[in-house]
């Protein structure tokens, strides 16, 4: 009968009937020795909770974060063969449980157990712990007693023994709790419980990475399963992958723009003869509004010219860039045009710039007093021209024609 991955009824927003103890859980040993067998049960059996918001994703991703290494940006550390790295504390480890009980119990304390029952053995949440962290390394996933990746039994301790055929024995349980339908295109499977679906689901998508959203800008806390196929993603959502590729881009345009300041028109201006102590970086315009000017060119602390920077990002974007850099001259950019003419009226500064890597253009604000919003006045050009050089200290002051 034909089977395929396709066919695994089990998806990331898929919400079980999941009840919890609020008391919490502790694990008990019941018996000694090689005959003795630990279970999860709770502090308090009278305060059974329901949860209606536990998805899978969440139990899953839970899992992934107890088992493996993470960089400090979140995204799990690989090895030479490239895939994830348990924590230190799992390696060489049979059971992951012992090695760290309380994160394991913090994942019980929030989720409950995987059969939904009052009371566990703890080799049924190893049997998944070790299915998630060793992909196909797990002996116990597809092998038989004579399987060559078995060592043989006269060369595994009593407790190995043990050890294999509990594990083997819970896991054919949660196999057990799996729902087979045969249909026209093969054979389908279902979860009947959460340890099943956390089978089934990692199954389906080959064991997919938990990863935090990458999204800096917004402060996303997220975790996230990445189902693409090379398990690189960085965002939880188009949504944050959208935020943080508006935030690299307006910091990229902030890096380039501060450059330019710095390199070319910092120089150029005070090769027009304004001094350093004229020119104001980051110039408060309202307080109120928390609006700034890129620079004002000051004379005895007395604001002149306001200047605004409008940069070519690149030369892919030539067309639409020179169309941002000409919106004096464009019906289009008009709401543009008079924001910066408010502005400058608002400084009360004579004069208003805006300088380009391509172009600079002068604004006498007197002249544009003609100039109504809504109207066709915002064609005008009167009091803009071109200019190769930055208006003088003279000029702006009205000691020269500009």
């Amino acid at each position: 009968m034909k089977f395929d991955k396709r066919n695994i009824n089990v998806s990331t927003d898929e919400i079980l009937p999941i009840s919890i103890y609020r008391s919490g859980y502790v694990i008990k040993r019941i018996g000694a020795g090689f005959d003795g067998e630990r279970f999860i049960e709770p502090k308090n059996s009278s305060e059974l909770e329901s949860l209606e918001d536990v998805s899978l994703a969440d139990v899953y991703i839970e899992i992934r974060k107890f088992l493996f290494q993470y960089e400090y940006n979140e995204f799990p550390t690989k090895g030479d063969n490239g895939l994830p790295v348990l924590k230190e504390k799992f390696e060489g480890v049979e059971d992951f449980i012992s090695a760290d009980e309380s994160g394991f119990l913090k994942i019980i304390n929030k989720f409950g157990l995987m059969s939904q029952a009052e009371k566990e053995s703890t080799e049924i949440w190893l049997s998944i712990l070790k299915y998630i962290a060793l992909k196909e390394g797990y002996t116990v996933l597809d092998a038989s007693e004579d399987d060559a990746k078995i060592p043989p039994f006269n060369l595994m301790t009593k407790s190995d023994i043990q050890l294999f055929r509990s594990e083997r024995e819970q896991f054919s349980k949660l196999n057990n709790e799996i729902k087979v339908e045969i249909r026209k295109d093969g054979l389908h499977l279902s979860p009947t419980t959460l340890g099943s679906a956390l089978i089934l689901f990692a199954l389906k998508h080959n064991s997919p990475q938990a990863l935090k959203c990458q999204n800096k800008k917004g402060n996303c806390k997220e975790y996230f399963i990445d189902l693409s196929k090379a398990q690189i993603g960085q965002y939880c959502s188009p949504k944050c992958a959208r935020a943080q590729n508006r935030f690299f881009e307006e910091t990229t345009r902030q890096e380039t723009e501060k450059g330019f300041i710095e390199e070319i028109l910092i120089p150029k201006i005070e090769k027009s003869g304004w001094s350093k102590s004229d020119i104001k970086r980051e110039y408060m315009i309202s307080k109120k509004l928390k609006t700034r000017a890129d620079i004002v060119l000051t004379f005895e602390n007395k604001p002149l010219v306001m200047i605004e920077i409008k940069l070519i990002a690149s030369k892919t974007l030539n067309e639409k860039a020179e169309r941002a850099l000409n919106f004096l001259q464009m019906a289009q950019m008009n709401e543009m045009k008079m924001q910066l003419i408010r502005r400058a009226r608002e400084m009360k500064v004579p004069y208003a710039m805006v300088c380009s890597n391509n172009k600079n253009y002068l604004i006498d604000i007197e002249k544009t007093k003609s100039w109504q919003e809504g109207t066709t006045f915002f064609m005008t050009y009167d009091g803009i021209s071109e200019i190769d050089t930055i208006i003088t200290p003279d000029q702006a002051r009205g000691l020269e024609d500009a």
